[in-house]
């Protein structure tokens, strides 16, 4: 998506647009270039019979093959985008914004930023006002966070810090918080001192023992309101006359623990 303001997205594809090609299942995101040509099982799609089009038309490979020229969502987008690490996934960036009410204006703390999946998805719901403060301590993370956001046309709406979070967070007062780290646990006091008072907060970890850790610590800070899940996705096949469940799924991918933030006796003083 070429545009960065928020907008009403345009109705026709235009050159440098983001188009997400679909065609019996097959997915693929590719940003148009007048000239270009892009290669797929089905033949050849001239780049050229996008420009100008309406999103959700389809056009013709070389093969006389149908594919449809969709608008890309903004999980497309991420989901496409170049990783080194695990990401959380859409089964729970959905739920971890209901639990935490982000939303335009909201100010985010995330602590781990990764490959910058979620801090996208975030910055694309707290836009046009709202902010996400990001923090990577491995280098070669932060760069690649910097060239998604970047791609996702969402840099303005996003502060990278490559900083230790455990060591002191900068800003202060914010609406909520999401970490996802190996040690969170060890990062939470910086995020408690972080956030407004009542603030929610979201910790993600993929193992029972990590889980414990970050509930004890939670409990040491006095969090509450904490609430533990894992959130399974099972899709089904859509073939008319044999709808069923599909053999694969989602299955576990992290524990989600979600707590409010409170105010201690010297910050009300």
């Amino acid at each position: 998506m070429t545009e960065t303001s928020y907008e009403r997205p345009r109705a026709l594809i235009s050159d440098g647009d983001f188009v997400l090609l679909y065609r019996e299942g097959k997915k693929w995101l590719v940003r148009v270039k007048s000239g270009s040509l892009f290669h797929t099982h089905a033949g050849i799609i001239n780049h050229d019979d996008l420009v100008g089009r309406p999103f959700g038309t389809w056009v013709t490979t070389s093969l006389g093959e149908k594919v449809w020229a969709l608008r890309p969502l903004m999980k497309d987008i991420i989901l496409k985008a170049e990783r080194a690490t695990q990401i959380l996934y859409p089964k729970e960036w959905g739920y971890i914004v209901a639990q935490l009410g982000i939303g335009p204006g909201s100010k985010v703390l995330e602590v781990g930023t990764g490959s910058g999946a979620f801090t996208t998805f975030a910055a694309h719901l707290v836009r046009p006002h709202g902010h996400v403060y990001s923090y990577e301590i491995r280098p070669e993370f932060h760069a690649l966070a910097t060239r998604n956001i970047s791609k996702a046309g969402l840099a303005e709406y996003v502060t990278l810090r490559l900083a230790d979070a455990r060591k002191g967070v900068e800003e202060t007062g914010l609406d909520a918080a999401v970490v996802d780290i190996g040690d969170p646990e060890s990062v939470l006091p910086a995020v408690s001192a972080a956030l407004a008072g009542s603030a929610p907060m979201a910790v993600a970890v993929p193992t029972v023992n990590q889980l414990e850790r970050v509930v004890s610590t939670m409990r040491q800070l006095g969090v509450v309101d904490i609430e533990v899940c894992e959130l399974l996705l099972r899709r089904w096949e859509t073939k008319i006359g044999a709808l069923r469940p599909s053999t694969r799924m989602i299955g576990h991918t992290t524990y989600l623990v979600f707590g409010r933030n409170v105010l201690g006796d010297a910050q009300l003083s």
